[in-house]
């Protein structure tokens, strides 16, 4: 069990989180509070910056701009940001788009939108990059400083964002999760923080009622038991220990189980909206498996596939950005409005968003370079254990990337997605760097 996972691994990160914190300074920290308060939670985009319901948080990135100019830690690390070449890449791809999506569609808002959140998602993945000796550090604790908060933003905006503004199915920023998990089992391995990373997705799955929240939340369990629970249990004395404590635990749970699910029950069928996304689509799945028949919304996402097999030509190309004029309507901008599939939106999954307005060849093309990217980083891994918690890491992003494209067009969403992807591309070389040094 020694072997499992967690061997101290103190030489490359700092002593502790307060030490981490330390080395950003008060304007640092204000910062982040600042951006993610009003860029990336529904404080921003529900409240103080949606003039006429329309969300603009170019106030915030006029100021995190000018903080570039500036010889604060933020704007150390924002110039190494703009001045990466994957950055500068992706966003010079990024306007082509939008100039692209604008001559087809001719609405500059819808592609404008898009156009912002991926020049975010590439201004995450810089920085999460970084290589260089003298910010690296700086940048990881940077960002985990910015993932937390979003984190605790949205959380807290959940309650206390009016309810007209909100619905059952509220938008975490999965990304920024998984980012802080990663950190947490790979980089500086502690049961501590990975368990209050848990106790969020806990609360996301509970009150975000998506599925693939809850598919995160799982994978996260299953590392958690595999690298911390069953490391700690090398003794029979502490087995022995656990057994005294959990069994009756157990025992109770089921002497009540009447009463725990019927409490459940009732929170879950509170609302017809939470019914619909838990219940409903939980018999929906039992019915699947027993009759082969989809839910609506399933049906939907089923008809994807074989509608880019029928229309590829349509895709083959870039459409440009603007996943607004698809909205109900998903196919190609390429396409006649009334040739296109009617139901859909390029919001049901990053492979969807890609195929519509990147094309499939770019598409196929961004996939395959940052499939290659992670298979590299988990060909560093020196440990099997390592690589276990790393391939289930990947299947939990691959699994959000596919079900659900808020990650292209959501700003929260976009820098947590960037940001995750960033350092599971570089983990591995982290790792394997900081094993040679010592």
């Amino acid at each position: 069990m020694s072997n499992l996972v967690f061997e101290q691994r103190r030489s490359q990160v700092p002593r502790s989180t307060t030490a981490a914190l330390a080395r950003l300074g008060s304007e640092d920290v204000a910062l982040c509070l600042f951006i993610s308060a009003f860029a990336f939670s529904p404080f921003g985009w529900s409240l103080a910056l949606n003039p006429g319901g329309n969300f603009v948080p170019e106030p915030v990135f006029l100021v995190m701009f000018c903080a570039t100019f500036t010889r604060t830690r933020s704007g150390q690390i924002f110039r190494r940001a703009f001045r990466s070449t994957a950055f500068r890449s992706w966003a010079i791809l990024s306007f082509i788009l939008a100039l692209i999506g604008v001559s087809v569609h001719q609405d500059v808002i819808a592609a404008y939108s898009d156009f912002r959140c991926l020049v975010l998602l590439g201004f995450s993945y810089a920085i999460a990059t970084d290589t260089d000796p003298s910010t690296k550090q700086i940048s990881q604790t940077w960002l985990i400083l910015m993932c937390a908060a979003v984190i605790l933003l949205n959380a807290i905006g959940y309650f206390l964002v009016p309810v007209e503004t909100t619905s059952v199915k509220f938008q975490y920023p999965l990304g920024a999760l998984i980012y802080l998990f990663v950190y947490c089992v790979l980089l500086r391995p502690s049961y501590m923080y990975a368990g209050l990373v848990i106790g969020c997705a806990v609360f996301i799955a509970l009150t975000g009622f998506y599925r693939t929240n809850f598919a995160v939340l799982f994978a996260f369990c299953l590392i958690f038991v595999i690298a911390f629970v069953l490391r700690k249990i090398n003794s029979p004395f502490k087995l022995l220990l656990i057994s005294v404590i959990g069994v009756p635990i157990f025992i109770l749970a089921l002497l009540n189980y009447e009463f725990v699910s019927q409490e459940m029950y009732n929170f879950l069928s509170a609302t017809p909206s939470r019914y619909a996304q838990t219940i409903y689509k939980w018999n929906q799945m039992v019915q699947y498996f027993d009759t082969g028949h989809l839910s609506e919304g399933d049906e939907v996402r089923s008809l994807y596939f074989p509608y880019i097999a029928d229309h590829t030509l349509d895709f083959f190309l870039p459409g440009g950005l603007g996943q607004k004029v698809l909205i109900d309507n998903w196919g190609s901008l390429w396409s006649p409005e009334q040739e296109r599939m009617g139901v859909g939106s390029s919001k049901d999954g990053g492979h969807l968003f890609l195929a519509a307005h990147f094309g499939l060849v770019l598409g196929a093309a961004i996939i395959a370079n940052f499939s290659q990217k992670l298979w590299s980083s988990y060909r560093m891994l020196a440990s099997m254990a390592d690589k276990a918690v790393f391939g289930i890491l990947s299947g939990a992003l691959a699994l959000y990337f596919l079900t659900m494209g808020m990650m292209f067009n959501q700003t929260a969403a976009a820098f947590g997605f960037g940001a995750c992807l960033g350092l599971m591309t570089r983990v591995g070389h982290a790792l394997r760097r900081s094993q040679v040094n010592s």
